[in-house]
């Protein structure tokens, strides 16, 4: 499916072969568990290969700046931070990456506020700079993701989400292991789902919820976000 209109200068070969196959492959069952947790709607990917394979229970619409997927529905091309909806048009977002490469994170973040309805969930993969990846990444030990610009930390992406209405809702960490292109080593040095339990995964999935409530308790302190957010279930 992934492969559809991916050339090997693009990012999104990198999600095809070996270690970013198995991350993939563990951001869609991520993905499958959060929605089972939740009723979806209308859901739009934004960015990245497609995380749903089966959208028969909901509508799913994937959109991309410049890779058209024509087996996974409606795609939709264009400028991220001027999404072609209606307001309150999805009540789930999902963005693999994306913001790791995009140049305006606070504008897209503000589009993807508008286009949420109410209570709607906005949900974040990301790669850990304060991982074994990060590490090695800083060393200069191996290619480590080589077409991602910058690992952004979650505090970094916090201090963005501070600047808009959403809350915190549920996080989870992924991938404690080495990063090698050689499959043996990062296939038996590997822990994929940490469920929470370890903080340092490779890569972190934080939800998001769009706050409506126009009062919040001891706002100076915690600004909206949630320091006790539950952890997405096995």
């Amino acid at each position: 499916m992934i492969e559809c209109g991916i050339t090997k200068q693009h990012p999104l070969e990198w999600f095809t072969h070996d270690i970013g196959r198995a991350i993939y492959n563990e951001e869609c069952a991520n993905l499958q568990r959060l929605l089972a947790l939740i009723v979806p709607g209308r859901i739009m990917q934004i960015g990245g290969p497609p995380l749903i394979r089966s959208f028969s229970n909901f509508h799913f619409i994937h959109y991309d700046t410049e890779v058209f997927f024509p087996s996974i529905g409606h795609n939709v091309c264009g400028d991220f931070c001027k999404l072609p909806f209606a307001d309150s048009s999805f009540n789930i977002i999902t963005m693999p990456h994306f913001h790791e490469i995009n140049n305006d994170f606070s504008g897209l973040l503000l589009e993807c506020y508008r286009v949420l309805e109410d209570e709607g969930m906005l949900l974040l993969y990301g790669f850990n700079p304060v991982s074994i990846w990060g590490v090695q990444r800083l060393l200069g030990l191996g290619d480590v993701v080589p077409w991602c610009k910058r690992f952004y930390s979650i505090n970094s992406v916090l201090l963005e989400i501070d600047k808009t209405d959403f809350t915190l809702f549920a996080k989870d960490s992924l991938y404690l292991g080495l990063y090698s292109k050689h499959r043996a080593v990062f296939e038996n040095c590997r822990l994929m789902n940490t469920s929470g339990k370890v903080k340092f995964g490779a890569v972190y999935a934080l939800l998001f919820c769009k706050r409506t409530a126009t009062m919040t308790l001891n706002t100076e302190i915690n600004k909206y976000y949630k320091p006790n957010a539950i952890v997405i279930p096995e």
